[in-house]
């Protein structure tokens, strides 16, 4: 964690000009160490549970989206592209559907109904996405990370879920943020109010683009 940035005039500087410095707070190596092995096991049990729906016929489809900004197309592409990257090497996603200008909280027929700029290594957009879903005939998981790169919109997450019967599950990574992953059933975003809740993400948007 970096402290606040301070200024104050160096001895020697000729010009008496202020030097900028920042206090790094670092976490005793036995702490580091800790927290390492901590993240790997979430990490590790994450991707075994995900294996197994593999291994039982599920489909694991990974899903990015960003915000509507102003940074520049080769910036946007990117940023997503680097989400796609962590779903592939994180969560063995088989495919990924994107969103290249998005809000949260729009409903998923409303997103890309205009033509987009394919996001690299995407099977297509939003659109794209729920056609998918429409034809799918084995159960399917999403993957996301950070519930705002799904949906923040939870009476449309529940129409989401009733139109696509083939989608079983909802993974979250929050690993960055939180060191959890969600795992969620269909049921018990439809049925559990608490688990429904957790979708309606009030706090700082997570970074996703930059998640090592």
């Amino acid at each position: 964690m970096l402290a606040d940035q301070t200024r104050k005039i160096q001895k020697n500087n000729t010009f008496n000009n202020k030097i900028r410095y920042r206090s790094l707070w670092v976490l005793k190596s036995i702490h580091r160490e800790s927290i390492a092995r901590e993240t790997l096991n979430v990490r590790a049990t994450h991707q075994a549970r995900l294996y197994k729906l593999i291994s039982e016929g599920c489909k694991i489809i990974g899903y990015v989206r960003k915000l509507p900004g102003k940074e520049s197309i080769t910036t946007r592409l990117r940023l997503l592209e680097s989400m796609v990257d962590k779903l592939v090497k994180a969560s063995s996603v088989e495919m990924v559907f994107g969103s290249y200008s998005s809000a949260s909280d729009e409903i998923f027929v409303k997103r890309d109904t205009t033509k987009t700029t394919v996001i690299p290594r995407t099977k297509g957009n939003t659109q794209d996405f729920l056609q998918f879903l429409a034809a799918a005939n084995y159960p399917v998981t999403i993957v996301a990370i950070d519930f705002a790169g799904l949906t923040t919109n939870k009476p449309d997450l529940i129409q989401f879920l009733r139109d696509h019967k083939a989608v079983k599950n909802i993974v979250i990574d929050n690993i960055e943020s939180q060191n959890k992953t969600y795992h969620l059933t269909r049921e018990q975003i439809l049925s559990d109010e608490t688990v429904l809740q957790l979708f309606d993400c009030r706090s700082a948007p997570v970074r996703r683009s930059l998640m090592p």
